[in-house]
């Protein structure tokens, strides 16, 4: 299922944290600093948390970029980060 298709908090919350969730034991999202740009805010943190079928810890800076529309709702997100960490704890690699 692609990713950049959720719209709505009840499907990102279902298809994309519901899946994180059962796939990583004790899942974490920390912030660390914000950077508001406006309509455009940036996010810096830390997700955490422990693969569920190998117990690899997961440990793993991000970025992310949301951007509001005029009425104050989101209208993107993105997010970077270290894949292959998640690969990682996730039993891909």
């Amino acid at each position: 299922m692609p990713f950049d298709d959720q719209v709505g908090p009840q499907a990102v919350a279902e298809n994309i944290f519901g899946a994180v969730i059962q796939q990583i034991e004790g899942f974490t999202v920390a912030p660390d600093d914000l950077v508001d740009g406006g309509d455009t805010i940036a996010v810096v943190g830390r997700y955490s948390g422990k693969g569920a079928a190998n117990g690899v810890d997961l440990e793993a800076d991000f970025v992310h970029i949301w951007r509001f529309g005029s009425d104050g709702k989101i209208t993107g997100f993105r997010t970077y980060t270290d894949t292959y960490l998640w690969r990682r704890a996730l039993g891909a690699d």
